[in-house]
């Protein structure tokens, strides 16, 4: 009996130090599934109904596996590709989020102008009609996108130091500009209305809803981390930062910029290229060819 409880504890042990099963309640994230993608993924979301929509890049495909700018790829729950979405050639993909009820938003490039195009999470066909182009007025070209904590909002990082906040019809609710001019390429935002963007070079910026950059994140541990490679914030205001240091690749801090815990998962090698934060505050790290699921 004895013998018996001790394997058990011994197995408990080693599937904690994996980073497998669930945490204890405010605890960090441990992977509860992964996706296999036929391809390498460059940038992705995930919709309500559990699949993954993603862009490929060219890293690790042969010259016979590489799909073009203008196509969205899709993976079911259990790894299975689904039906492709496939746009005009001449219409490349930019970027692509979730609103976590069931509608997607592509960031396209339509004859040198950027554009939103609307979606649902099933198309009939490989070319269906979106169910909206938007066509904001931004002020730089269209990097990335992400969805607000407020319903029907969407978060547009463009050109060299802006982020827009638009509705869900395109009009412009507010415009941030960041110091500087690293490009901002990654971002999320609290149910406070702060904002947390990875640009091209630095630690991930802090803004605070009035549009000022908050002094204090910027000197914490969150902002001394250089080399981040994502940024997604959950509903209570976790950051999670996926960055190539000190051999620890994905960290969890709090609204100061203090760190809440290391996240740390066997099968994560280097730190993962995109992070996601669905509004159900599920944790997704697209590796490669991997996409890892965490839940609290």
């Amino acid at each position: 009996m004895v013998r018996g409880f001790v394997g058990i504890l011994a197995a408990a042990c080693v599937a904690i130090l994996l980073g497998c099963g669930a945490s204890r309640e405010g605890g960090p994230p441990r992977i509860a599934g992964s996706y296999r993608l036929p391809d390498s993924g460059e940038k992705f979301a995930v919709g309500a109904s559990g699949r993954v929509f993603y862009t490929t890049s060219g890293r690790g495909m042969g010259p016979m596996m590489g799909g073009g700018s203008n196509e969205l790829r899709v993976v079911e729950a259990n790894s299975r590709a689904g039906y492709p979405l496939k746009l005009e050639v001449g219409v490349d993909i930019n970027a692509v989020a979730a609103d976590g009820h069931g509608a997607l938003y592509l960031a396209v490039r339509e004859g040198g102008k950027d554009q939103i195009w609307v979606f649902g999470e099933d198309w009939p066909g490989e070319k269906p009609e979106p169910r909206a182009k938007l066509k904001p007025e931004l002020p730089g070209d269209l990097n990335n996108l992400f969805p607000g904590r407020e319903a029907g909002t969407l978060y547009a990082l463009c050109g060299d130091k802006w982020v827009v906040k638009l509705k869900s019809d395109g009009s412009v609710l507010a415009t941030v500009t960041l110091p500087g001019d690293s490009r901002p390429e990654d971002g999320g935002v609290d149910r406070e209305g702060n904002l947390y963007v990875r640009r091209t070079s630095g630690p991930v910026v802090k803004v605070k809803p009035d549009g000022s950059v908050d002094a204090a994140w910027a000197k914490s541990e969150a902002a001394a981390i250089d080399y981040v490679r994502s940024v997604a914030v959950d509903s209570r205001g976790r950051v999670y930062i996926s960055a190539s240091e000190g051999g620890v690749y994905l960290r969890a801090y709090d609204p100061s910029g203090a760190l809440a815990f290391n996240i740390v998962a066997e099968p994560l090698k280097y730190a993962p290229d995109r992070l996601v934060v669905t509004p159900n505050d599920r944790l997704y790290a697209l590796d490669g060819r991997e996409v890892y699921e965490f839940r609290p």
